[in-house]
């Protein structure tokens, strides 16, 4: 039976969230117009973030897919890093949202984004044994 701090069950969440950072990343570069009417969301009058945070979501899921494929418990920085960002996009979104009245589209990816963070972070905060030294320092 699979557990909570087996190596292949972190390899699952670094994986979909690998793919998840990548199919955004890709989509908010290639396509950000069909993105924008799909969602029905503004378009910012300058695209430089867009693109800037495409390419933020290229870099992290390359680094999670990189990790994924290789000894996973050397990357666990990875994937706390990863959820952290995740979790305090979600957190601003939501204060967006109850501030400013953001588009509801942006609540879905928050939502996505919460989900993938948690299935990355649980196995890293369930894996006992590993210093807080050994989680930040690859040795």
């Amino acid at each position: 039976m699979l557990k909570l701090t087996d190596p292949k069950f972190i390899r699952i969440g670094y994986f979909i969230g690998g793919i998840y950072d990548i199919i955004l990343g890709l989509g908010v570069i290639i396509v950000p117009d069909l993105l924008i009417s799909i969602f029905q969301i503004n378009k910012p009058n300058t695209m430089v973030f867009v693109y800037s945070s495409g390419l933020f979501l290229l870099v992290v899921g390359y680094y999670l897919l990189y990790a994924c494929f290789h000894d996973v418990t050397n990357y666990l920085f990875i994937g706390f890093g990863s959820s952290m960002v995740r979790l305090a996009f979600a957190l601003i979104v939501l204060l967006l949202w109850l501030t400013e009245g953001i588009e509801a589209a942006y609540i879905l990816i928050a939502f996505t984004d919460t989900l993938t963070g948690v299935l990355i972070l649980l196995p890293i905060i369930a894996t006992n044994g590993i210093s807080r030294q050994e989680l930040w320092i690859k040795g």
